[in-house]
């Protein structure tokens, strides 16, 4: 709510201000009087009028709310030095602050004032800080060797402010450790620790996203609640990673540190560009948004998803795809451990700080390293053996027995296809389209000594000499009607 201007008038004409008592504590009457008689008279500077007929000045009241809550609007956002301010709490405050001068339509009076507000201070989006961190006492910034040590108390404007206190001499989260040796595997949890702090600064460099499965009941989402409370709930985004398929998808993720997907579905992603260009994005893009203009963005949300699949792609099984994801492998529970429902609430509760400290020692060691995250020899084998397993293309060329690769040879593209379509089945592989499918065979035959033959040749069919475009080094079985030359 706007600064207590019933203290400012007050202050202003010299009358003292008595603190409000409990109504168990003792006071003399003259004092207590005096409050109520000061409380009675004493108007917010943003109203006119007297006595009861006070009306709302709605200029003076706009211009009022702005600086007592430092506001800037970007991209119909509001945020404070504390990071994003929601509209729901800004309609909450100004009802309350005009409710004894706006007779009736509060709610539409606050929606106007609302919309005043934001056109009022409006900003241009601030270019991302990397240099520095905004904390819940101050700001850390980069000391000369790059190591984010340097602490002041002094608070800047930002859009990510973390909801946590900076402080170096805080104990170690026990609590949070253990619960890491539980639930991954102790060269994973270098890997861990560096994306997580990662994720504290709005940058996509690594261009990768954290893919964390297992077979359930690990305890693995418990580590998206416990990110979700270090960073703050206006800094996170947790929903399903379909959302991205909605044209107002990207909107959402506007400003936001993290995107926290706790239960990855099976379903397969249907247009994974969007997930492909928000992981690596260095450039702006535009956000389409209901009721109002589509806005240019930058964003520079990372992905941490858990599952007990891996992320897959309905039409998209290019290694650009799979390049951007790091899978790892959470640790088979131990039959006989106990799990605690309340460890995400307890460790938020008693050792925020010792996880603030805990990221920034991981963000501080990828620096260190040039933004070369740690992989350990688990975690890159499982990434290699998705990226294999998601290429049909390739194990197509690979395992398939219908095909015969070398020299001299050819083979239409309606019955390689076919030969392709039934390699899939066999395997319980997702096809990709015709026409995806002719593009990879092109960058993926290349290895092979396959090129793609841009003019019709003709073999033999039951039907006859049959002419049809297609590839060269490459032959199906006699099963698909072709011949090898």
């Amino acid at each position: 709510m706007i600064k207590n201007y019933a203290a400012e008038q007050a202050a202003a004409a010299r009358i003292p201000v008595v603190p409000t008592r409990g109504f168990a504590d003792s006071f003399d009457e003259p004092a207590f009087s005096k409050v109520i008689r000061m409380e009675r008279h004493a108007s917010p500077v943003w109203t006119y009028a007297d006595g009861d007929k006070r009306k709302l000045n709605e200029q003076l009241y706009i211009t009022e709310f702005i600086a007592a809550n430092q506001l800037q609007c970007i991209n119909n956002r509001l945020y404070s030095p504390d990071g994003a301010f929601d509209d729901g709490r800004a309609r909450q405050l100004i009802i309350d602050d005009i409710m004894p001068y706006v007779k009736s339509n509060h709610g539409d009076k606050a929606e106007k004032l609302l919309r005043s507000i934001k056109a009022l201070c409006y900003t241009e989006p601030p270019a991302p800080q990397l240099d520095r961190l905004h904390v819940a006492n101050g700001t850390i910034y980069k000391d000369g060797n790059g190591q984010f040590n340097i602490f002041s108390e002094d608070k800047e404007f930002c859009l990510n402010r973390i909801p946590v206190n900076y402080n170096p001499g805080a104990p170690r989260p026990e609590r949070f450790l253990r619960y890491l040796n539980d639930v991954f595997f102790p060269d994973d949890q270098i890997t861990l620790q560096q994306f997580c702090g990662y994720c504290l600064l709005p940058t996509t460099v690594l261009q990768k996203a954290l893919i964390i499965i297992g077979d359930g009941g690990e305890g693995k989402s418990v580590l998206g609640a416990i990110l979700n409370g270090v960073l703050g709930d206006s800094n996170c985004y947790n929903e399903s990673l379909s959302v991205l398929q909605s044209p107002f998808g990207v909107a959402n993720v506007e400003n936001k540190l993290l995107f926290i997907d706790d239960d990855l579905s099976e379903s397969a992603l249907k247009n994974a560009r969007t997930f492909k260009n928000l992981v690596t994005n260095k450039t702006t893009i535009q956000a389409q948004k209901k009721f109002v203009q589509d806005n240019p963005i930058k964003p520079y949300v990372r992905f941490i998803c858990f599952g007990n699949f891996t992320l897959q792609a309905l039409y998209d099984l290019s290694e650009g795809f799979q390049r951007r994801q790091l899978i790892m492998q959470a640790k088979p529970k131990e039959p006989d451990r106990t799990d605690n429902p309340f460890i995400d609430r307890q460790i938020l509760e008693n050792e925020a700080e010792g996880v603030f400290m805990w990221l920034l020692e991981g963000l501080n060691t990828l620096v260190s390293n040039n933004y070369n995250i740690a992989v350990s020899d688990r975690t890159r084998a499982q990434s290699d053996s998705l990226k294999q397993e998601n290429d049909s293309v390739s194990l197509f060329l690979k395992e398939s027995n219908d095909i015969r690769i070398g020299d001299g040879l050819r083979a239409h593209s309606a019955t390689l296809y076919a030969a392709y379509e039934r390699f899939c089945r066999d395997n319980m592989l997702t096809p990709l389209k015709e026409r995806s499918f002719l593009s990879m065979m092109k960058t993926k035959g290349s290895k092979y000594n396959i090129s793609k033959l841009d003019y019709p040749f003709e073999l033999t069919a039951n039907s006859g000499r049959k002419s049809a475009r297609g590839f060269a080094g490459i032959s199906v079985s006699d099963s698909y009607i072709c011949i090898n030359f």
